[in-house]
């Protein structure tokens, strides 16, 4: 191939603009074909772009490759810093244009590092994302296409809400030889040397797109016992500098206690006006019947929130279910034939104490504390204890915390009175 000087590389990379590179790209980006979007109104940005073939001397219009051996494809995305879900590799796909093998890209960490050192021209809130595809073949006159679309998510706002924008964007790519003393391995760099070691790079000039991203929090955990009624508050927060952002969420809830149901207080969340920082909040609770026979433990609560156009964002609430537990400790009253017990309750609730041939009495407790309730015989088992002095009952103690399924034990008693 014969050696040309590429156009100059602007704004995130100005530093290549003083560097003569000496080789001409043989696959390079259609013109044009650059396209950045957010599909789902919410969530990741997709990026999106054209490869194609090119001939010497025209790196950035595309045509049949004049070129036959082996070569490698560069490709950086410069972003907006702290972007989500980068992927580790990708795949470009052949077309739309009659295209040849996908060409598989890798992320490569040492030419992120290269293009983070040329003399601090990367901006503070921005960083590469560099790629190198595997080796391909070429072929004189092959005049193919291959497709990109690389997701990326939004960074993560400072105060954990959500992410307002832009999300900046600028695209790096170039094209390097690989054949004896040319290693597939070696660094990447877009710098002048001997022929055919470093790769010639171009970008396409920085740009931004308006995004719009929807945060969903827990307020709390939550503990119940079987049988209660949950209502778990998360708080949403939206925030957006979209030229048409999304102005309605539809909600669902689902959880992960076996048995129980969950469905959101409200079926949607509509955006109202944003406030001075761009951004609308909101409250919104995820209801789940915790059933009667719940097993101990921790489980997930999960709410929804999608947009018309396949967006979707979600938070989930842990839910702890605590088996009813009650102590019980019992005092005979031999003078008087009775028996005392003291009953300590989890949470506010109603207690009670029942059985054949004893008085029912119940008490109360707006909190966990102890309580005492006094046993008592009546009728025939009253007669019978007057009569022998002694007489067998069991007792049974139910506690019913507010709003939930109640537990119950039985505890046998030996009464006696003293004649």
């Amino acid at each position: 191939m014969k050696p040309h000087r590429p156009a100059q590389i602007t704004a995130v990379v100005v530093i290549f603009a003083a560097l003569a590179l000496t080789l001409s790209a043989c696959v390079t980006v259609r013109p044009g074909s650059l396209h950045v979007s957010q599909p789902g109104g919410i969530g990741d940005v997709n990026v999106g772009l054209h490869l194609c073939s090119a001939e010497s001397g025209a790196p950035s219009e595309c045509g049949a490759d004049n070129h036959t051996g082996d070569a490698q494809v560069v490709l950086a995305f410069f972003t907006t810093k702290g972007v989500t879900n980068v992927p580790d590799s990708f795949t470009a796909t052949p077309g739309p244009a009659p295209g040849g093998s996908p060409m598989t890209f890798h992320r490569n960490r040492d030419f992120e590092a290269y293009l983070s050192g040329l003399g601090g021209e990367v901006p503070a809130d921005m960083e590469p994302i560099g790629y190198l595809s595997d080796v391909i073949s070429e072929n004189e006159n092959d005049s193919f296409e291959w497709t990109v679309n690389l997701p990326f998510g939004l960074p993560a706002a400072p105060d954990g809400g959500s992410y307002v924008g832009p999300f900046k964007y600028e695209v790096l790519y170039g094209w390097r030889e690989v054949g004896p003393g040319l290693s597939p391995d070696r660094p990447v760099e877009c710098v002048n040397g001997t022929p055919g070691e470093s790769a010639a790079c171009t970008t396409i000039p920085e740009s931004e797109l308006g995004v719009s991203d929807l945060k969903i929090r827990p307020a709390a955990e939550s503990t119940l016992f079987p049988g209660a009624t949950a209502e778990i508050p998360f708080n949403l927060d939206f925030g957006s500098n979209a030229a048409t952002p999304p102005n309605n969420f539809a909600l669902t809830a689902t959880t992960t206690l076996p048995g129980a149901g969950a469905t959101p207080s409200e079926p949607s969340f509509p955006v109202g006006p944003l406030d001075s920082n761009k951004r609308f909040s909101g409250l919104r609770k995820a209801v789940v019947m915790v059933p009667a026979k719940a097993k101990e433990g921790t489980y997930e609560v999960r709410l929804n929130a999608t947009t018309p156009t396949g967006g979707s964002a979600a938070g989930i609430a842990l839910l702890h279910v605590r088996q009813v537990k009650i102590g019980i400790k019992k005092k005979l009253n031999k003078a008087k034939g009775t028996a005392t017990l003291t009953v300590t309750v989890p949470a506010a609730g109603t207690l009670t104490v029942s059985g054949k041939g004893i008085v029912n009495a119940q008490r109360k407790s707006t909190a966990a504390k102890t309580l005492k309730l006094a046993v008592k015989t009546k009728g025939k088992t009253k007669k019978r204890l007057l009569a022998n002095g002694r007489v067998k009952v069991t007792a049974k103690v139910s506690f019913t915390p507010t709003g939930a399924a109640p537990a119950t034990t039985s505890k046998p008693l030996n009464l006696k009175i003293a004649h």
